[in-house]
């Protein structure tokens, strides 16, 4: 399986731009590492207050072994420190795949990511 990684955290509104920064450096620096590794960085979109919520996200083709894994939240970890609040939390996603136990393999469809280009008709799976 495809395996990617989620990784969420808040820390101060005022440290933010400094937290991201410093996020960033550290993702460039796993990304040179690591050809083919994407690391993106988000934070909340409606999120108002004190608090900035990031999530991290990393994927790779061929997926994130236990390595690497294990390299990213470390690296992440110690990046993130001196601005996070509170726990790291991780979260392992797998990418679907037909067959996959659930109730669209059930019914023997597809779930993709695919949407219809304007003008165009809906897909089915």
């Amino acid at each position: 399986m495809t395996r990617s990684l989620f990784i969420y955290w808040k820390t101060g509104r005022e440290d933010a731009a400094s937290a991201a920064a410093e996020l960033a450096v550290c993702q460039q620096d796993l990304c040179r590492l690591h050809p083919g590794l994407v690391a993106t960085l988000y934070r909340r979109a409606d999120e108002i207050g004190a608090a900035v919520t990031f999530m991290e996200t990393y994927s790779r083709h061929g997926g994130i072994d236990a390595a690497l894994q294990a390299e990213i939240v470390a690296s992440g970890a110690a990046a993130s420190a001196r601005w996070r609040q509170g726990e790291r939390h991780v979260e392992i996603f797998e990418a679907w795949r037909d067959g996959d136990p659930g109730p669209r393999a059930a019914a023997g469809g597809t779930v993709t990511g695919c949407a219809a280009s304007p003008g165009e008709a809906p897909r089915r799976p």
